[in-house]
């Protein structure tokens, strides 16, 4: 549904670049808890399907292709058992899961829901955190950001790193949660905290690369609906080519075809990042994530 002129054409990466910084095949965890989920339910049709992924990862973009393109058979709901979030909130912690209900999610079965939690390469979702920090708070410029660490620059301009090794602490203020501030010692350890969380969940829950996503759609898709027990609508698979995000706070979010571009060249993966940034990650960001999760090790 893109049209590939020869400008755009130009532009994107080679097979080569893309699999040197994602590997060759889609990668997704928790398939194996698939059975577990659809066995919990009550009946078949009571699944529901709701994304989650911290800030800037794609849940717009999983939210509207599951629209477009997967069903709950016999699903009572208008959505077909897709749901914009899941009912303890898309962007908040795992744990919160049983524990709290989002404002527009109250009385969804929680068990009933199965999560899809979408993950970013953690180098460039921190760049797309500078650009978009949502309810994130830490003190940055544009002249340095990513900021894990600060630096001469950003001593300058009164912002000095006050957690371990100089970093610049994180918070997130979750609305409708009056104990709903986490602490984080950096953007990177944020990374660490949200995702480990959801790793490390018992329950059953996917976790989905945005890359997969955006590379390899019809698959990853395909197996999300199916873990779930629900179906394809149509051989003829459609795609959101055009930015999912919608309002002032989303302007500048990628279609599909820049985001190709974007996150598909290895160039773009360290725009921003400093030598101490850079040193910082090598030796914070959790290894076994970054394995499992078969985005390449940073150096």
């Amino acid at each position: 549904g893109v049209m590939v002129d020869e400008k755009l054409q130009a532009q994107l990466p080679s097979w080569t670049e893309m699999t040197s910084l994602y590997g060759s095949q889609p990668n997704i965890i928790g398939l194996e808890r698939c059975e577990a989920f659809r066995h919990s339910l009550a009946k078949p049709s009571d699944a529901l399907i709701g994304p989650a992924g911290m800030f800037n990862t794609g849940t717009n973009f999983l939210e509207q292709m599951l629209y477009l393109n997967c069903q709950i058979p016999d699903s009572t709901i208008s959505t077909n058992g897709m749901r914009r979030n899941v009912p303890w909130g898309k962007h908040t912690p795992a744990s919160w899961r049983l524990h709290f209900d989002a404002e527009v999610d109250g009385g969804v079965s929680h068990t009933d829901t199965l999560p899809i939690v979408m993950v970013k390469d953690p180098m460039t979702w921190m760049q797309s955190m500078c650009r978009h920090p949502y309810a994130a708070t830490w003190r940055h410029t544009q002249k340095h950001c990513p900021n894990l660490v600060a630096n001469d620059s950003d001593e300058e301009v009164g912002i000095h790193g006050r957690g371990p090794d100089k970093t610049i602490e994180v918070s997130i203020r979750y609305n409708g949660n009056k104990d709903g501030t986490t602490h984080h010692n950096s953007l990177a350890d944020l990374w660490n905290d949200w995702y480990g969380a959801y790793y490390e969940a018992e329950y059953p829950r996917l976790i989905v690369r945005y890359e997969d996503l955006l590379f390899y759609p019809e698959f990853v898709l395909t197996k999300t609906c199916q873990c779930a027990g629900g179906k394809i609508k149509s051989e003829n698979f459609r795609f959101q080519k055009n930015p999912a995000k919608g309002g002032a706070a989303h302007e500048g979010s990628s279609g599909m075809a820049e985001a190709v571009v974007k996150y598909g060249k290895a160039e773009n993966r360290f725009v921003g990042f400093d030598a101490k940034d850079k040193s910082y990650v090598a030796n914070h960001l959790r290894r076994d994530l970054l394995e499992e999760f078969k985005y390449s090790p940073i150096q």
